[in-house]
């Protein structure tokens, strides 16, 4: 329902655009190799208050695979783009207020290897910039400098039987300011879990045609609540678990799914920064999708 609107507000209306052009070109120099080169013409409009911006950028993105095998492949790929600035905390002299969107840049080693048993095994290591948004001394939320996020990344996904699939991941992060002073050099930002993982088991039920059942997991370590470092929420592990069936209805293809999510029922915290976001309780949702 909608409340009254406030005589006064307290925040400025916001209004962005964000539009882009894509320009791809995928090249084959023979069995092994290949490259796909692009760019991205990115315009960006925001108005807020006494803030405008109007920006425009092109990016370049680039990236060179190998093939040793048809199984197993190698790349690496290097990509700009620009994004939105953040948003001023509360209790900032600048609070509810959007800096200037800034380019990010991203560099990435990956190797890739389809088993004979048909599951994908992937790897990559990647080093991502992009602009160091902080609290200064005169308590004013500003961009200087970068906020620097280096690690592994690492997944399967396939079956490991013909009813029985699987789907893991995990990450190790390296997540740190650089180029500001040495209150936040080398601090995590708020929020960032140094690791991270998730596996994930469905089943697929020979004797009812469409019927499957599916369980997982996912863990995030500690995550700092500011980006001082002074406090950190503790990691968790969540659970969920559902159900799925496939069925056809009137010549339509009809999907029932149940989830339930945190099925542990945990508390925890969601999200830090200066707001403390509690996590959901269990919860049990039920959809249908109908293909018309």
């Amino acid at each position: 329902m909608f409340g009254p609107k406030p005589t006064t507000p307290t925040t400025a209306a916001l209004d962005t655009r964000d539009t882009g052009l894509y320009a791809l070109d995928r090249m084959v120099f023979s069995p092994q190799w290949q490259s796909v080169i692009g760019v991205r013409r990115t315009s960006y409009q925001s108005d807020q208050g006494a803030s405008h911006y109007d920006v425009s950028k092109t990016t370049p993105m680039v990236s060179l695979v190998y093939k040793l095998t048809p199984a197993i492949s190698f790349y690496a790929s290097s990509a700009r783009g620009l994004e939105e600035g953040e948003t001023g905390p509360t209790g900032t002299v600048n609070q509810n207020v959007k800096m200037a969107p800034g380019v990010s840049k991203q560099k990435e080693l990956g190797a890739r290897w389809l088993t004979p048993g048909g599951t994908l095994v992937s790897a990559a290591l990647f080093d991502i910039t992009r602009p160091g948004y902080y609290t200064n001394s005169s308590n004013v939320f500003t961009s200087d400098g970068e906020q620097r996020y280096r690690g592994l990344e690492l997944s399967t996904q396939g079956k490991l039987t013909r009813q029985l699939s699987w789907q893991t991941s995990a990450q190790f992060l390296d997540p740190k300011f650089e180029h500001i002073n040495a209150d936040y050099n080398g601090k995590a930002p708020e929020n960032a879990s140094k690791r991270t993982g998730s596996a994930f088991l469905a089943y697929a039920f020979d004797g009812v045609p469409g019927l499957s059942v599916n369980g997982g997991a996912y863990y995030y370590s500690a995550r700092p609540v500011n980006d001082l470092n002074q406090a950190f929420l503790g990691g968790v592990t969540l659970f969920s678990a559902g159900a799925r069936y496939a069925s056809t209805v009137m010549n339509k293809a009809v999907v029932w799914q149940l989830n339930v999510e945190n099925a542990a029922d945990k508390r925890y915290w969601a999200g830090a920064g200066t707001r403390l976001a509690s996590g959901a309780p269990r919860a049990i949702k039920l959809s249908m999708k109908v293909d018309l």
